[in-house]
């Protein structure tokens, strides 16, 4: 279901509407906690990683978001809420009875789209009981799950296990928040915590971004003066430099993938790291920032203007954590493009996320991507998996005074394109320079329709997009494509009138079978997009099981094969991206994608071993992306602003991809597949081509349209 209407992106560049919408995301827990705190039950799904596991995930990854909202309280608000912890605990030693957390307490906070109070540091005494009792909730568990003798207690770990993950998100509070989650702990909860965390130093962790969780525990100890492994914090960081590629991006793990882990963990690690060591790792955290600023430049490519990225890759449950790089910058005061953009940037996505159906009846975010889905889960995704998303929150931690709170609104309030951006890196912003001057100099770039909202809502209706249109800057290419070599990747972005209602991403795909649930899917299809999404298969033994959107799918014998690995060999310029792949053995594929003013052309070179295939029918599908079933858009001329933002604010033919054949004799017709397979939208219908494939050479090429 939905657990916010009528957001406005506004909501999220106002900091106490921000603080309130965040409580609203965490008040459905409060009744799942155990008894002692140190454990959240809500869900009885599972992973390869057992349940104890899942449910010491489930009660860390809210910390993302607590502590960051902690952190940037007024120190009066802070002093208020320790005060009635203490007065608690006080009451709990004279009762001998723990304080129970209330659920009716965020009752105050609107739960039909958080307005924006007009004053920064207004809490009510409901809101500040809400943070006084998580916060207590947190300080509780983080005691009983460290404590031997504790019915919640989290235990020793082993190699590879999962609280390796969790772990950096209570060190994360104890770097932002420690006058909340260590400095209250007496010494000997403090040695039991230093002592469990120390358990990463003592296995084996996957030698990919893990070894960032590591990293930022141990980071956690030594700024708190708790012993650490000053050796294996060395060792990570040294493999995390071998990870690295070029451009800004990281491979996750030595020949791993580039994909959102970049900035769910690759990046903004590197800036906390940053944040607390510039002064005494200096030559490393110079390197962490360089490549911060070049990947802020690529990055801020995959948002087109309502606030949506192309869903590409593992772990796409994490949702909103795909702005969770932009948030890590303006906490951490770095600036790869200026600081009003990044914070436009987060809200977009914060509001078209949560204008989606992602929680649960009671509240609870869902393992899923546009609404709730298992189909397209990974064996690591836990009930609690999916609050990772609360890294986007990370700029709650700016004080009041910050200048990215400032009011950026116009009277028009207006929307703006990121693509008028320039795209030279030497205009990036240095890091010595204040927001005030990042933003000073984004406000330069206005387009020309007048002063434009840095911060505005792409939440809008179709009555007020049309105003905007009218006003839109001339100088906006309708279509433009852009070479990303260290992806690599070739970006397609596509503006009406001054606005990008979609990105497409153009992908080789990969090179091994090395990888998670669904890999092939996840990325090797020919082409991403923010709007259409893609499809999971849930089997191969029929098309409509198999869902085979903006792949090649082959049908024999009953049996679908689809577009896989991808040859090493593959050659991609700005131009094409030309691909050899096999999608069984006796078929050899050579693909070239050639994008266009309105989609992609495909041209496919398929040879068919006469021996193996002889008498053999073959059929061939060439598919187009999921279109949704959307009928509101048909029947309403107006949406509410939840709505436009979620269906993306145009006419019904934005939703169409059309699809022809150009060459090679195919029948153009339309597949129904299974509903729940696209990770965007639960029933859709794929566009696609159909040809006949015989033995020897064939040469088929079809037309994808859909910009």
């Amino acid at each position: 279901m939905k657990l916010f209407s009528q957001l406005q992106s506004t909501a999220f560049t106002d900091k106490a509407s921000a603080q309130d919408i965040l409580l609203h995301i965490l008040e459905p827990l409060i009744p799942f906690y155990s008894e002692n705190c140190g454990l959240l039950r809500i869900g009885d799904t599972r992973t390869h990683y057992d349940k104890s596991s899942q449910e010491m995930e489930a009660f860390a990854r809210p910390l993302w978001g607590l502590a960051a909202l902690l952190s940037g309280l007024s120190q009066e608000e802070k002093n208020e809420v320790l005060a009635r912890i203490r007065t608690a605990k006080a009451s709990e030693a004279l009762s001998g009875k723990a304080m129970e957390p209330q659920p009716d307490i965020l009752h105050e906070v609107k739960p039909e789209g958080v307005q924006a109070p007009t004053s920064h540091c207004s809490f009510s005494g409901s809101r500040l009981d809400l943070i006084t009792r998580l916060t207590y909730v947190y300080q509780r568990g983080i005691v009983s799950g460290t404590d031997p003798a504790s019915p919640d207690y989290w235990g020793l770990c082993h190699d590879f296990d999962q609280k390796f993950c969790e772990m950096p998100a209570i060190g994360f509070a104890m770097l932002y928040a420690p006058e909340f989650f260590l400095n209250p702990l007496t010494a000997t909860e403090k040695v039991r915590l230093a002592d469990w965390l120390c358990e990463c130093n003592r296995h084996n962790l996957c030698a990919c971004n893990w070894q960032f969780f590591q990293i930022i525990t141990n980071l956690a100890l030594k700024v708190n003066g708790l012993p650490y492994s000053k050796e294996n914090m060395e060792t990570g960081l040294e493999m995390i430099d071998d990870y690295y590629a070029e451009g800004g991006w990281y491979n996750d793990g030595n020949g791993g993938d580039k994909d959102y882990y970049n900035p769910f963990v690759m990046l903004s690690f590197g800036l906390i790291y940053r944040d607390f060591m510039a002064e005494e790792d200096p030559e490393r955290c110079r390197r962490f920032y360089e490549r911060a600023m070049s990947f802020g430049k690529d990055f801020r490519l995959f948002f087109d203007d309502t606030g949506s990225c192309f869903p590409y890759g593992r772990s796409m449950t994490y949702r909103f954590a795909q702005s969770a790089f932009w948030s890590t910058c303006l906490m951490t005061h770095i600036y790869p493009i200026p600081a009003s953009d990044m914070m436009a940037l987060t809200a977009r996505s914060l509001c078209q996320w949560l204008s989606r159906p992602i929680f649960d009846n009671a509240g609870i975010l869902t393992i899923g991507y546009g609404y709730g889905n298992l189909q397209m889960s990974e064996s690591y995704n836990a009930p609690g998996s999916p609050y990772w998303a609360l890294q986007a929150f990370f700029y709650l931690a700016l004080p009041d005074t910050d200048i990215c709170w400032r009011n950026l609104h116009s009277a028009e309030d207006t929307v703006r394109s990121l693509d008028d951006l320039p795209d030279d890196r030497s205009s990036c912003v240095d890091s010595l320079q204040t927001p005030e001057a990042s933003i000073s100099s984004s406000e330069e770039l206005l387009p020309s329709y007048g002063h434009t909202s840095q911060t505005d809502s792409s939440c809008c209706t179709l009555k007020h997009l049309s105003a905007c249109e009218a006003h839109a800057p001339l100088h906006t290419p309708a279509f433009t494509t852009t070479l990303l070599p260290s992806v690599p990747m070739l970006l397609q972005r596509m503006h009406k009138k001054g606005f990008c209602d979609q990105v497409v991403a153009l992908v080789p795909g990969k090179t091994n079978h090395e990888g998670h649930s669904h890999n092939i899917e996840k990325y090797s299809k020919f082409a991403y997009s923010s709007k259409f999404g893609f499809s999971i298969a849930r089997s191969s033994v029929s098309l409509q099981e198999n869902a085979p959107d903006s792949t090649l799918a082959f049908e024999i014998d009953g049996y679908i094969y689809t577009k896989n690995m991808t040859k090493p060999d593959y050659i991609i310029d700005e131009k094409h991206i030309v691909m050899n792949w096999s999608p069984v053995r006796g078929i050899e594929v050579t693909t070239t994608l050639y994008p266009t003013e309105t989609g992609h052309i495909r041209d496919h070179v398929i040879n068919v071993d006469e021996l193996l295939y002889k008498d053999v029918t073959i059929t061939a599908y060439d598919c187009g992306f999921s279109e949704p079933e959307i009928p509101d858009i048909k029947e309403n001329s107006e949406m509410t602003p939840a709505a436009a933002c979620v269906l993306h604010p145009h006419d019904i033919t934005s939703y169409q991809c059309i699809v022809t054949s150009l060459e090679g004799g195919g029948e153009d017709s339309i597949l129904i597949p299974e509903p729940n397979t696209n990770l965007l939208y639960p029933s859709t219908r794929i566009p696609m081509s159909k040809y006949t494939v015989n033995c020897g050479q064939n040469h088929i090429k079809t037309d994808f349209r859909y910009l």
